[in-house]
Protein backbone atom coordinates (compact mmCIF):
# COMPACT_ATOMS: atom_id res chain seq x y z
CA UNK A 1 0.00 0.00 0.00
CA UNK A 2 1.06 3.55 -1.01
CA UNK A 3 2.63 5.44 2.22
CA UNK A 4 0.46 8.42 3.41
CA UNK A 5 3.10 10.02 6.24
CA UNK A 6 6.97 11.01 6.61
CA UNK A 7 6.92 8.32 9.99
CA UNK A 8 5.89 5.04 7.45
CA UNK A 9 8.40 6.09 5.00
CA UNK A 10 10.91 5.67 7.49
CA UNK A 11 10.04 2.70 8.87
CA UNK A 12 10.03 1.47 5.35
CA UNK A 13 13.89 2.43 5.12
CA UNK A 14 14.51 1.25 7.86
CA UNK A 15 13.50 -2.43 6.96
CA UNK A 16 15.28 -2.05 4.29
CA UNK A 17 18.38 -1.16 6.39
CA UNK A 18 17.74 -4.25 8.09
CA UNK A 19 17.57 -6.48 4.92
CA UNK A 20 20.71 -5.18 3.59
CA UNK A 21 22.50 -5.19 6.96
CA UNK A 22 21.13 -8.60 7.69
CA UNK A 23 22.47 -10.38 4.09
CA UNK A 24 25.58 -8.89 4.76
CA UNK A 25 25.74 -10.35 8.60
CA UNK A 26 24.27 -13.83 7.64
CA UNK A 27 26.89 -14.01 5.07
CA UNK A 28 29.32 -13.47 7.14
CA UNK A 29 28.24 -15.78 9.85
CA UNK A 30 27.24 -18.63 6.94
CA UNK A 31 31.39 -18.03 6.32
CA UNK A 32 32.23 -19.29 9.71
CA UNK A 33 30.02 -21.71 9.91
CA UNK A 34 31.37 -23.30 6.96
CA UNK A 35 34.85 -22.59 7.67
CA UNK A 36 34.20 -24.17 11.53
CA UNK A 37 32.86 -27.35 9.13
CA UNK A 38 35.21 -27.65 6.56
CA UNK A 39 38.18 -26.38 8.58
CA UNK A 40 38.85 -24.25 5.22
CA UNK A 41 38.22 -20.88 3.95
CA UNK A 42 36.41 -19.75 1.22
CA UNK A 43 36.23 -16.49 -0.76
CA UNK A 44 39.07 -15.27 -2.43
CA UNK A 45 41.10 -17.19 -0.30
CA UNK A 46 39.14 -20.54 -0.91
CA UNK A 47 41.55 -23.87 0.30
CA UNK A 48 43.35 -21.59 2.49
CA UNK A 49 43.47 -23.28 6.33
CA UNK A 50 41.35 -21.75 8.64
CA UNK A 51 42.48 -20.31 11.83
CA UNK A 52 41.42 -22.36 15.24
CA UNK A 53 37.97 -22.72 16.09
CA UNK A 54 38.44 -20.61 19.12
CA UNK A 55 39.89 -17.51 16.35
CA UNK A 56 37.21 -18.66 14.32
CA UNK A 57 34.25 -17.38 16.83
CA UNK A 58 36.16 -14.72 17.66
CA UNK A 59 36.66 -13.13 14.27
CA UNK A 60 32.67 -13.91 13.59
CA UNK A 61 31.68 -12.10 16.69
CA UNK A 62 34.16 -9.08 16.12
CA UNK A 63 32.52 -8.85 12.50
CA UNK A 64 28.93 -8.84 13.52
CA UNK A 65 29.87 -6.05 16.33
CA UNK A 66 31.74 -3.52 14.16
CA UNK A 67 28.46 -3.61 11.75
CA UNK A 68 26.15 -3.40 14.63
CA UNK A 69 28.33 -0.33 16.18
CA UNK A 70 29.10 1.33 12.82
CA UNK A 71 26.20 0.71 11.16
CA UNK A 72 23.39 1.41 13.63
CA UNK A 73 24.89 2.85 16.64
CA UNK A 74 27.85 5.46 15.13
CA UNK A 75 25.67 5.92 11.87
CA UNK A 76 22.54 7.33 13.81
CA UNK A 77 24.97 9.46 16.42
CA UNK A 78 26.45 11.05 13.84
CA UNK A 79 23.36 11.54 12.09
CA UNK A 80 21.52 13.05 15.42
CA UNK A 81 24.25 15.43 16.13
CA UNK A 82 24.41 17.12 12.84
CA UNK A 83 20.87 19.19 12.53
CA UNK A 84 19.87 19.44 8.71
CA UNK A 85 17.52 22.00 7.69
CA UNK A 86 16.12 20.04 4.56
CA UNK A 87 14.67 23.06 2.91
CA UNK A 88 17.28 25.40 2.99
CA UNK A 89 18.62 24.09 -0.50
CA UNK A 90 16.43 22.21 -2.77
CA UNK A 91 18.73 20.00 -5.84
CA UNK A 92 15.74 18.35 -6.69
CA UNK A 93 14.76 19.98 -9.86
CA UNK A 94 18.84 20.33 -11.50
CA UNK A 95 19.63 22.87 -13.97
CA UNK A 96 20.02 22.33 -17.87
CA UNK A 97 24.04 22.96 -17.09
CA UNK A 98 24.19 20.40 -14.07
CA UNK A 99 22.66 17.98 -16.18
CA UNK A 100 24.95 18.20 -19.28
CA UNK A 101 27.82 18.64 -16.83
CA UNK A 102 27.47 15.25 -15.22
CA UNK A 103 26.26 13.52 -18.87
CA UNK A 104 29.71 15.44 -19.70
CA UNK A 105 32.04 13.95 -17.37
CA UNK A 106 30.78 10.36 -17.64
CA UNK A 107 31.21 10.42 -21.41
CA UNK A 108 34.54 11.77 -21.01
CA UNK A 109 35.56 9.53 -18.37
CA UNK A 110 34.32 6.37 -20.53
CA UNK A 111 36.26 7.37 -23.31
CA UNK A 112 39.20 7.65 -21.09
CA UNK A 113 38.82 4.73 -19.28
CA UNK A 114 38.44 2.57 -22.33
CA UNK A 115 41.09 4.23 -24.40
CA UNK A 116 43.79 4.06 -21.34
CA UNK A 117 42.27 1.08 -19.62
CA UNK A 118 42.27 3.10 -16.24
CA UNK A 119 39.34 2.22 -13.71
CA UNK A 120 38.98 -1.21 -15.76
CA UNK A 121 38.65 -3.91 -12.30
CA UNK A 122 42.11 -5.78 -12.12
CA UNK A 123 43.63 -3.69 -14.58
CA UNK A 124 46.17 -0.82 -13.52
CA UNK A 125 46.52 1.96 -16.17
CA UNK A 126 50.10 3.53 -16.38
CA UNK A 127 49.07 6.13 -18.41
CA UNK A 128 50.54 9.89 -17.56
CA UNK A 129 47.43 11.89 -19.17
CA UNK A 130 46.88 15.15 -17.27
CA UNK A 131 43.36 13.85 -17.15
CA UNK A 132 44.54 10.88 -14.94
CA UNK A 133 44.63 13.32 -12.32
CA UNK A 134 41.44 15.17 -12.61
CA UNK A 135 39.29 11.11 -11.74
CA UNK A 136 42.44 10.64 -8.85
CA UNK A 137 40.01 13.34 -7.20
CA UNK A 138 36.89 13.78 -8.68
CA UNK A 139 35.08 10.28 -9.46
CA UNK A 140 32.68 10.24 -12.21
CA UNK A 141 30.34 7.57 -10.98
CA UNK A 142 30.31 9.11 -7.56
CA UNK A 143 29.26 12.04 -9.44
CA UNK A 144 26.70 10.79 -11.21
CA UNK A 145 25.22 9.01 -8.02
CA UNK A 146 25.18 12.22 -6.36
CA UNK A 147 23.25 13.59 -9.48
CA UNK A 148 20.87 10.98 -9.57
CA UNK A 149 20.36 11.02 -5.58
CA UNK A 150 19.36 14.36 -5.28
CA UNK A 151 17.22 15.08 -8.74
CA UNK A 152 13.86 14.45 -9.20
CA UNK A 153 13.24 11.72 -12.46
CA UNK A 154 14.23 13.66 -15.81
CA UNK A 155 15.35 13.19 -19.23
CA UNK A 156 18.77 13.46 -18.54
CA UNK A 157 18.61 11.17 -15.31
CA UNK A 158 17.49 8.72 -17.36
CA UNK A 159 19.99 9.40 -19.84
CA UNK A 160 22.62 9.27 -17.12
CA UNK A 161 21.56 6.30 -15.21
CA UNK A 162 22.28 4.25 -18.96
CA UNK A 163 25.88 5.83 -19.26
CA UNK A 164 26.62 4.92 -15.79
CA UNK A 165 25.17 1.37 -16.23
CA UNK A 166 27.39 0.90 -19.64
CA UNK A 167 30.17 2.58 -17.72
CA UNK A 168 30.39 0.01 -14.73
CA UNK A 169 29.49 -3.12 -17.28
CA UNK A 170 32.31 -2.30 -20.03
CA UNK A 171 34.91 -2.04 -17.41
CA UNK A 172 33.78 -5.14 -15.51
CA UNK A 173 32.00 -3.68 -12.47
CA UNK A 174 28.81 -4.80 -11.22
CA UNK A 175 28.32 -2.98 -8.15
CA UNK A 176 26.17 -0.50 -10.13
CA UNK A 177 23.20 -2.65 -10.25
CA UNK A 178 22.96 -2.15 -6.02
CA UNK A 179 23.41 1.13 -6.31
CA UNK A 180 21.15 2.03 -8.85
CA UNK A 181 18.93 -0.53 -6.69
CA UNK A 182 19.38 1.09 -3.72
CA UNK A 183 18.86 4.60 -5.07
CA UNK A 184 15.18 3.84 -6.91
CA UNK A 185 13.91 2.36 -3.70
CA UNK A 186 14.79 5.65 -1.70
CA UNK A 187 13.51 7.75 -4.30
CA UNK A 188 10.09 5.86 -4.53
CA UNK A 189 9.37 5.29 -0.42
CA UNK A 190 9.92 9.31 -0.64
CA UNK A 191 8.23 9.78 -3.43
CA UNK A 192 4.79 7.79 -1.77
CA UNK A 193 5.17 5.36 -4.98
CA UNK A 194 6.59 2.71 -3.26
CA UNK A 195 4.71 -0.72 -2.79
CA UNK A 196 4.98 -4.66 -2.40
CA UNK A 197 4.41 -5.83 -5.94
CA UNK A 198 6.76 -3.05 -7.02
CA UNK A 199 9.35 -4.48 -4.35
CA UNK A 200 8.24 -8.03 -5.11
CA UNK A 201 8.60 -7.43 -9.27
CA UNK A 202 12.23 -5.51 -8.81
CA UNK A 203 13.57 -8.11 -6.31
CA UNK A 204 12.74 -10.94 -9.27
CA UNK A 205 13.94 -9.02 -11.97
CA UNK A 206 17.17 -8.66 -10.30
CA UNK A 207 17.27 -12.47 -9.59
CA UNK A 208 16.42 -13.38 -12.82
CA UNK A 209 19.37 -10.72 -14.53
CA UNK A 210 22.56 -11.53 -11.91
CA UNK A 211 23.58 -14.25 -13.57
CA UNK A 212 23.56 -12.01 -16.77
CA UNK A 213 25.57 -9.48 -14.30
CA UNK A 214 27.78 -11.48 -12.99
CA UNK A 215 28.64 -13.20 -16.43
CA UNK A 216 29.40 -9.71 -17.80
CA UNK A 217 32.00 -8.62 -14.86
CA UNK A 218 33.76 -11.34 -15.78
CA UNK A 219 33.77 -11.28 -19.07
CA UNK A 220 35.09 -8.11 -19.37
CA UNK A 221 37.36 -8.44 -16.66
CA UNK A 222 39.09 -11.20 -18.48
CA UNK A 223 39.34 -9.11 -21.50
CA UNK A 224 40.77 -5.82 -19.96
CA UNK A 225 43.70 -8.82 -18.99
CA UNK A 226 43.96 -9.96 -23.00
CA UNK A 227 41.68 -12.80 -22.33
CA UNK A 228 40.32 -14.16 -25.89
CA UNK A 229 36.82 -14.97 -26.25
CA UNK A 230 37.48 -18.81 -26.89
CA UNK A 231 39.24 -18.97 -23.56
CA UNK A 232 36.65 -16.86 -21.47
CA UNK A 233 34.08 -19.93 -20.89
CA UNK A 234 36.66 -21.86 -19.22
CA UNK A 235 38.39 -19.27 -17.32
CA UNK A 236 35.05 -19.15 -16.01
CA UNK A 237 34.91 -22.55 -15.28
CA UNK A 238 30.98 -23.26 -15.73
CA UNK A 239 28.97 -24.57 -18.23
CA UNK A 240 27.37 -21.66 -20.11
CA UNK A 241 24.31 -24.26 -21.22
CA UNK A 242 23.44 -25.34 -17.63
CA UNK A 243 21.21 -22.79 -15.96
CA UNK A 244 21.46 -24.55 -12.95
CA UNK A 245 25.19 -23.84 -12.77
CA UNK A 246 25.17 -20.59 -13.77
CA UNK A 247 22.41 -19.27 -11.06
CA UNK A 248 24.92 -21.57 -8.34
CA UNK A 249 27.31 -19.70 -9.27
CA UNK A 250 26.23 -16.29 -9.41
CA UNK A 251 24.78 -16.61 -6.01
CA UNK A 252 28.31 -17.87 -5.19
CA UNK A 253 29.54 -15.40 -6.17
CA UNK A 254 27.41 -12.96 -4.93
CA UNK A 255 27.83 -14.23 -1.27
CA UNK A 256 31.60 -14.47 -1.07
CA UNK A 257 31.46 -10.27 -1.80
CA UNK A 258 28.96 -9.81 1.10
CA UNK A 259 31.48 -11.69 3.82
CA UNK A 260 34.83 -10.54 4.48
CA UNK A 261 35.18 -12.87 6.91
CA UNK A 262 37.71 -14.95 5.30
CA UNK A 263 39.44 -11.98 4.40
CA UNK A 264 39.85 -11.22 8.38
CA UNK A 265 40.53 -15.26 9.43
CA UNK A 266 43.76 -15.54 6.50
CA UNK A 267 45.16 -11.63 7.49
CA UNK A 268 45.11 -13.01 11.11
CA UNK A 269 46.75 -16.19 10.17
CA UNK A 270 49.63 -14.40 8.58
CA UNK A 271 49.96 -11.02 10.81
CA UNK A 272 53.70 -11.47 11.83
CA UNK A 273 53.62 -11.26 7.95
CA UNK A 274 51.71 -8.16 7.04
CA UNK A 275 52.80 -6.20 10.50
CA UNK A 276 55.95 -6.65 9.35
CA UNK A 277 55.62 -5.06 5.55
CA UNK A 278 53.28 -2.82 7.55
CA UNK A 279 56.90 -1.59 9.85
CA UNK A 280 58.99 -1.75 7.00
CA UNK A 281 56.96 0.77 4.94
CA UNK A 282 55.92 -1.91 2.60
CA UNK A 283 51.82 -0.96 3.29
CA UNK A 284 50.72 2.64 3.01
CA UNK A 285 49.05 3.77 6.56
CA UNK A 286 45.35 3.82 6.64
CA UNK A 287 44.87 7.70 6.40
CA UNK A 288 46.89 7.62 2.85
CA UNK A 289 44.95 5.15 1.34
CA UNK A 290 43.38 6.77 -2.14
CA UNK A 291 44.38 10.13 -3.62
CA UNK A 292 45.43 11.33 -0.51
CA UNK A 293 48.72 9.39 0.14
CA UNK A 294 49.13 9.29 -4.55
CA UNK A 295 49.47 13.49 -4.15
CA UNK A 296 52.10 13.52 -1.14
CA UNK A 297 54.00 10.74 -2.65
CA UNK A 298 53.92 13.14 -6.29
CA UNK A 299 54.71 15.75 -3.83
CA UNK A 300 57.47 15.09 -1.23
CA UNK A 301 58.71 12.35 -3.71
CA UNK A 302 57.69 9.96 -0.53
CA UNK A 303 58.74 6.00 -1.17
CA UNK A 304 55.40 4.48 -3.04
CA UNK A 305 53.53 1.77 -0.65
CA UNK A 306 50.13 -0.23 -0.93
CA UNK A 307 46.95 -0.44 0.28
CA UNK A 308 46.50 -2.99 2.88
CA UNK A 309 43.63 -4.39 0.95
CA UNK A 310 46.02 -4.82 -2.19
CA UNK A 311 49.06 -6.41 -0.37
CA UNK A 312 47.11 -9.24 1.54
CA UNK A 313 45.49 -10.92 -1.21
CA UNK A 314 48.26 -10.27 -3.85
CA UNK A 315 51.13 -11.30 -0.87
CA UNK A 316 49.69 -14.29 0.11
CA UNK A 317 48.53 -15.63 -2.91
CA UNK A 318 51.89 -14.94 -4.18
CA UNK A 319 50.78 -12.71 -7.27
CA UNK A 320 51.39 -9.92 -9.11
CA UNK A 321 48.24 -8.50 -8.16
CA UNK A 322 50.15 -5.68 -7.16
CA UNK A 323 50.19 -4.48 -10.54
CA UNK A 324 46.31 -4.41 -11.04
CA UNK A 325 43.62 -2.70 -9.32
CA UNK A 326 42.43 -5.55 -7.63
CA UNK A 327 41.51 -6.30 -3.93
CA UNK A 328 39.84 -8.16 -1.18
CA UNK A 329 38.05 -6.41 1.40
CA UNK A 330 39.81 -6.84 5.11
CA UNK A 331 36.78 -5.05 7.04
CA UNK A 332 36.86 -2.10 9.40
CA UNK A 333 38.54 -4.17 11.69
CA UNK A 334 40.98 -5.53 9.46
CA UNK A 335 43.70 -2.68 10.27
CA UNK A 336 43.15 -3.27 14.41
CA UNK A 337 44.88 -6.30 13.84
CA UNK A 338 47.73 -5.09 11.55
CA UNK A 339 48.66 -2.19 13.20
CA UNK A 340 46.77 -2.54 16.50
CA UNK A 341 49.52 0.18 18.52
CA UNK A 342 47.54 2.83 16.09
CA UNK A 343 43.83 1.80 17.61
CA UNK A 344 43.26 5.07 18.90
CA UNK A 345 44.63 7.00 16.09
CA UNK A 346 42.57 4.42 13.86
CA UNK A 347 39.22 4.67 16.20
CA UNK A 348 39.60 9.19 15.65
CA UNK A 349 40.35 8.84 11.82
CA UNK A 350 36.56 6.55 11.10
CA UNK A 351 34.91 9.56 13.53
CA UNK A 352 36.15 11.71 11.47
CA UNK A 353 35.06 10.01 7.93
CA UNK A 354 31.95 9.58 9.63
CA UNK A 355 31.57 13.56 10.74
CA UNK A 356 32.70 14.66 7.10
CA UNK A 357 30.17 12.26 5.34
CA UNK A 358 27.26 13.46 7.69
CA UNK A 359 28.28 16.77 7.17
CA UNK A 360 28.02 16.36 3.44
CA UNK A 361 24.44 15.37 3.79
CA UNK A 362 23.94 18.65 5.83
CA UNK A 363 25.35 20.26 2.41
CA UNK A 364 23.27 18.37 -0.17
CA UNK A 365 19.93 19.08 2.01
CA UNK A 366 18.89 16.02 0.47
CA UNK A 367 17.37 13.06 2.14
CA UNK A 368 18.22 10.76 -0.69
CA UNK A 369 21.72 11.55 -0.34
CA UNK A 370 21.27 10.91 3.46
CA UNK A 371 20.43 7.14 2.04
CA UNK A 372 23.44 6.83 -0.16
CA UNK A 373 25.62 7.77 2.42
CA UNK A 374 24.46 4.80 4.53
CA UNK A 375 25.18 2.39 1.67
CA UNK A 376 28.62 3.93 1.17
CA UNK A 377 29.10 3.37 4.89
CA UNK A 378 28.05 -0.48 4.28
CA UNK A 379 30.19 -0.69 0.82
CA UNK A 380 33.32 0.90 1.39
CA UNK A 381 33.96 2.14 5.35
CA UNK A 382 32.80 -1.64 6.14
CA UNK A 383 35.10 -3.39 3.80
CA UNK A 384 38.18 -0.75 4.83
CA UNK A 385 38.37 0.52 1.79
CA UNK A 386 39.11 4.07 2.96
CA UNK A 387 40.73 5.41 -0.53
CA UNK A 388 37.10 5.15 -2.09
CA UNK A 389 35.55 6.68 0.86
CA UNK A 390 37.39 10.18 0.35
CA UNK A 391 36.95 10.38 -2.47
CA UNK A 392 33.27 9.84 -2.70
CA UNK A 393 33.63 12.57 0.39
CA UNK A 394 35.04 14.93 -2.13
CA UNK A 395 33.52 14.43 -4.96
CA UNK A 396 30.17 15.03 -3.19
CA UNK A 397 31.55 18.32 -1.83
CA UNK A 398 32.67 19.77 -5.25
CA UNK A 399 29.17 18.27 -6.73
CA UNK A 400 27.06 20.48 -4.49
CA UNK A 401 29.33 23.11 -4.54
CA UNK A 402 28.68 23.29 -8.67
CA UNK A 403 25.25 22.86 -8.77
CA UNK A 404 24.48 25.79 -6.58
CA UNK A 405 26.48 27.76 -8.74
CA UNK A 406 25.06 26.21 -11.67
CA UNK A 407 21.13 26.64 -10.25
CA UNK A 408 21.92 29.97 -8.98
CA UNK A 409 22.94 31.09 -11.96
CA UNK A 410 19.71 30.23 -13.74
Amino acid sequence: MPLDNERQRKRQLGVSHGVLLGIYMASNVAAAVTTLVTNELGGDFTGFDAPSNFATLVIAMGIIGSFILVMNLAFNFFKKIISIDWKTFDSRHPSFKLSFFVLTVQIVFLTYSLYYGAGVAGVTSKNESPIKYLFYVVSADFLFLFYFASSLPNRFAILNAVIFAVSNVLRGWSSWYLYLGWLILVKSVWRRKISFKLVFFSAATGLLLLPAIMFMKLYFRLIATGADYSSIASSLNIDLLDITEIYADSLVQLFQRFQHFSSVAVLLNNLDVLREQFHTGFIRVFYLEGFVGFFLNRVFDLSAANELNTVVISTLLNTDLLESSYATHVGAIGWMLVAYEYIPIYLAYLAFLMLSSHLLVKYSKSKEVSELNWLIWLLLLMHGWFGAFTNFLVTGFIYFFIARRLQSSE
